[in-house]
Formats: C-alpha cells, structure tokens, sequence
C-alpha cells in the first residue's frame, strides 16, 4: 500500500508540473501574440509616418526648385542693376576685357608661339605633300599595269570558248542550244529557274557522277540487305551449333550409360566365369557325393544372377533404341551443314558485293562504313562457321564411337545371354542326374532291404 501511495503522489506530482508547463506554455503564447500585434502596429505607424515624409519630402523638392527659380530671377535683377550703374557698368566692362585678354593670349599661344598646334599643322601637311608626291609616281604605274591586265582578262573572257567544257561536263553537243539539247549546259537554265546539264542519255561528267552515286547508294543497300541477311545467318549459325552442343551433350550421356552398361556386363560375365569355374572344379572332385552336388545345384537354380537374359535383352534393346535415337542428332548435324554452306554463299555473295563497290570507288564514308561492317561480319560468319564445323566433327566422330562401343556391348550381350543359357542347361542336366542318382540310391537300397529281409 505504502508503495502504492508513493506512485499515485508521484503521478500527481507529475501532473501538476505538466500542468504548470501547459500554464507557463500559454501564458508564453499569449505574451508572444500581445508582442506580435504590437510590432504589426508599430509597422502600421511607420508606414503612415513614411508616407507623411515622402508628401513632405515631395513639397520640399518643390519648393527648393521654386526657390533656385528665384535665385536666378534674382542673379539676373542684380546684373542688370549693376549695368544700369555707372560703377557697376565700369566693373562689368573691366571684368569682360580682363576675359578677353586671357583669350587673346591662348589663342596667341596656339598660332604665333614656337611648336603651337597652327605650326605642327603646317608641318604635318608638308609631310603628307611630300609623301603624296613620291608615292604618286609609283601608284600610277601600278593603276596602269592593272588596267592592262583587265583589258587583257577581258579579251580573253570575250574569245573564250565554253562549248568543249559544256560537251565534258553536261554532255551537250557542240553548237547547240539550251533549248535544243536535252543535256542543256553550263549556263542552260529550266523553267522553274534550276540548272539544265546532264540528264538521262547524257555522257557528261555530270551524269557519269550521277550514276556512279546511284550505283553506290544502290551498292550499299545491297550490302546492307546482305549484312542482314548474314547476321540472320550468324544466328541461324549459332542455332545450329547450340544444337549441335545439345546433340553432342545427348550423345555424350548415351556414352557415359553405354559405359556403365558396359561395365556392368563385364562384372556379371567376370562373375559368371568365376562361378562356372567353381562349379566345374566342384563336380571334377571325386570326393563329391550326391548329396552335394544336389545342395550345389539347388543353390546355382536358386542363385540370383546379376542380369537374367530377359533383362540383358532388354538392356540391349534400349542401347539399341538409343542409338537409333541418335538419328536425330545426325538430322541436326546435317542441318548445320545447311546452314552453313547457305552462310558461305552468303558470304561469297557479300565479297561480290564489296569488291564491285571497291571498283567503284566511291569516297563516301557510308560506303566506307558499310564495307568495314561486311567485312567484320564476314570475319564473324567465318568464325562461326569454322566453329561449328569443328563441333560437327567433333559430334560425328564421338556417334561413331558410341555406335562402335553399342555394338560391342550388344555382342557382349549376346554371349552374356548363350553363356547364361548354356549354364541353366548344364545345371539342369546335373540336376537330372542328381535326380536319377538318388532315385538309383533310393532302389538300391530297397534292394538292399529287401535282401536283408530275405536272408532274415
């Protein structure tokens, strides 16, 4: 209980100090608010007190200008006074001579002194005289050489003939027409205000580049269309050679089992062997009595062998299903041949292709472009091919291994499965005549019971 009491006082406690804060928070808040809408007034009165002096401040530049208007009024009441009296006039005119004097010494100063502005002038134009004077001569045999050189660009411009360079570069035959030739010429203009030179027919220079850019435009899309069509190549190319790899990866699998089975037949003929071989030094014992070779038989009837002939049969008829399965992979393999002698006559095609736009030799850099990217891809084709190529071989000769080794472990099997057959054959014959033996015991030794009871 004590405890208790001492935690609900000390939640009153903290009540009342959170009430005390909340108090003193909003007192604070009020203070702050009264604060701000006392600034807000101060700044309202400032306002009116700003506006107050501009007004002022606006009557008084007025009233400084009036008051300039009238100083001036004034300067100029006082001078006027001032001429209207005898002393003041004389003052005036003392004044003004005093200012005509010191004119009349600058204007001394800049035309009779040594070295005045009126003299350096003078001397500067004898300069220039003198240098016009000397060069005059010179500048007139050069206006002359040039014009002699204008009359002569001019006779020649007059006696210059454009009809054999109009026949080179429009194709126009001489001493025709702009508006009887087809090829037009140099200066042969259309109706619509265009050139007239070349054209279809024409064996100017102009048509002769017409065609040429033609053939190149035309060049580099049939080289672009084979870049296309050997990048569809390249992964048709790759396509094949993915399945080549899955071909190659099946009959790798079908190796590794053939293997396995391989092994397996071994070890079942090994152990076969090995019992055959007991089985024979056993019966070759005399020793051996019958009731032993019964029990030996019993256990070689009863003994589980690792593959019964219906089992290696059938193990032989899976290998051979698998191996005939791999026809597939030899349709894929032939595939890719196709593929890729389609890819070399592509490329073959492509080569074409380059070298006649090389004969052309046309400058323009997409051809150029164009020509770099068909050789790339040709290089890239090439790869993939020659790749692909060695896959197929690679593939090809491991199918003919593992037909190889199927056919070895399908003979294998196969005397596995003699062997085994000639073993219950034998077994059952010592079988039968363990049989017969104990059915000749069994009478004998009637016999002999009979005969014991004879002499009894």
């Amino acid at each position: 209980k004590e405890h208790s009491r001492e935690r609900f006082r000390s939640s009153l406690g903290c009540i009342y100090r959170n009430g005390d804060l909340f108090e003193e928070a909003e007192k604070l808040k009020a203070d702050v608010a009264q604060k701000i809408i006392e600034v807000e007034e101060k700044i309202s009165t400032v306002a009116n007190e700003s506006s107050i002096a501009e007004a002022e401040l606006t009557a008084l530049e007025a009233d400084a200008k009036s008051l300039h208007n009238a100083v001036k009024e004034l300067a100029e009441q006082l001078e006027f006074i001032k001429i209207s009296d005898i002393r003041g006039a004389l003052d005036s005119i003392t004044k003004y001579f005093q200012m005509s004097l010191e004119a009349e010494k600058r204007a001394n100063a800049s035309v009779l002194l040594p070295g005045s502005l009126v003299e350096q002038s003078a001397e500067m134009r004898l300069e220039v005289e003198s240098l016009i004077n000397e060069t005059a001569a010179a500048f007139q045999e050069t206006q002359e050489e040039h014009s002699r050189l204008l009359d002569e660009l001019a006779g020649k411009l007059q006696s210059l003939d454009l009809a054999e360079v109009s026949e080179k570069v429009c194709g126009s035959p001489p001493g025709s027409s702009c508006a009887d030739s087809p090829c037009g010429g140099l200066s042969c203009q259309t109706e619509d205000g265009g050139k007239k030179c070349g054209g279809p027919g024409c064996e100017g220079l102009v048509t002769v580049a017409s065609t040429a850019w033609q053939k190149a435009i035309d060049f580099d899309r049939d080289i672009l269309s084979a870049l296309a069509e050997v990048e569809q190549l390249s992964k048709m190319v790759l396509e094949a050679k993915q399945r080549a790899d899955e071909a190659k990866q099946n009959a790798q699998d079908i190796f590794l089992k053939t293997n396995a089975t391989k092994e397996q037949v071994d070890r079942s003929n090994k152990d076969l062997r090995n019992l055959i071989h007991q089985i024979r030094d056993f019966l070759m014992k005399d020793g051996a009595d019958l009731d032993s070779i019964e029990a030996v038989a019993n256990e070689v009837l009863n003994l589980e062998m690792p593959s019964t002939p219906e089992q290696l049969q059938t193990l032989a008829d899976n290998i051979r299903e698998r191996v005939e399965s791999l026809s597939d992979v030899e349709t894929v393999l032939q595939q890719s041949a196709g593929d890729i002698a389609r890819a070399k006559a592509l490329l073959d095609e492509a080569k074409k292709a380059s070298k006649s736009a090389m004969d052309v030799k046309v400058t323009a850099d997409m051809v150029r472009q164009a020509l770099e990217e068909a050789g790339r891809a040709q290089t890239t084709a090439e790869d993939a091919i020659k790749l692909a190529e060695k896959d197929i071989e690679g593939t090809q000769g491991l199918l003919a291994s593992i037909a190889s080794e199927a056919s070895s472990v399908e003979d294998r099997l196969g005397n596995a499965t003699l062997r085994i057959a000639e073993l219950e054959k034998d077994v059952e014959t010592l079988r039968q005549k363990a049989a017969t033996n104990a059915e000749d015991i069994k009478a004998a030794e009637e016999n002999i019971a009979v005969v014991d009871r004879t002499t009894a």
